[in-house]
């Protein structure tokens, strides 16, 4: 079991198969409707503060599972900031966005996804993360006037899930509609590369 705090609002849990086994469960069927599945959670919690001081308790948080090539998993633990209030009775929200389940021939397939940055530099810290990773697919970048940035990307698996520190994955099937109608195109195919030297 690993703990890395990526930052104060985000850590990063590793679980080997050996952890699941001890408390008895398995990454595809995680649910955190379950009140053991819970207790786990909360135990991993607060073996994450006492180690990192990172505190899961005091905000809504959000969690990102995928499956581990050992047969363990890794947790993207975040919390969710901005205006909450949580009443005495309330619990605290917990929502799960299952990666890539059970591996398959999908996890090898490569496919697009779209992220929103609302500042330029976020957009730039991305490119220069991805090309220090050794990033060299195709990607391209637009911008929405100064407004709003946008970096399309090939990916597989979950080795880009860090722009979530940075920006919002666009979920909307119509999002390239959008873009093409309302976006002005900054780099096409070559993205990170070009992006990550300014």
């Amino acid at each position: 079991m690993e703990f890395l705090l990526i930052s104060e609002n985000k850590i990063k849990i590793s679980l080997a198969k050996a952890d699941l086994d001890k408390y008895n469960i398995k990454c595809d069927d995680i649910d955190y409707d379950n009140t053991e599945t819970r207790k786990i959670f909360w135990t991993l919690f607060d073996e994450a503060k006492r180690k990192t001081g990172f505190d899961a308790a005091k905000n809504r948080i959000f969690i990102q599972i995928y499956p581990g090539k050992d047969g363990g998993c890794e947790l993207y633990v975040s919390k969710i900031t901005g205006q909450y209030k949580k009443d005495a009775a309330d619990e605290i929200s917990v929502d799960l966005l299952r990666g890539l389940g059970k591996k398959t021939e999908k996890e090898n397939r490569t496919e697009n996804a779209v992220y929103c940055f609302e500042k330029m530099d976020e957009l730039i810290l991305v490119c220069k993360r991805l090309r220090h990773i050794g990033y060299c697919k195709r990607s391209s970048a637009f911008s929405e006037g100064r407004v709003r940035f946008y970096l399309l990307l090939e990916t597989v698996g979950n080795r880009e899930s860090f722009i979530d520190e940075y920006g919002k994955f666009q979920k909307s099937e119509g999002i390239m509609l959008y873009i093409n109608e309302h976006c002005r195109c900054i780099c096409d195919g070559d993205a990170v590369e070009r992006i990550s030297t300014l």
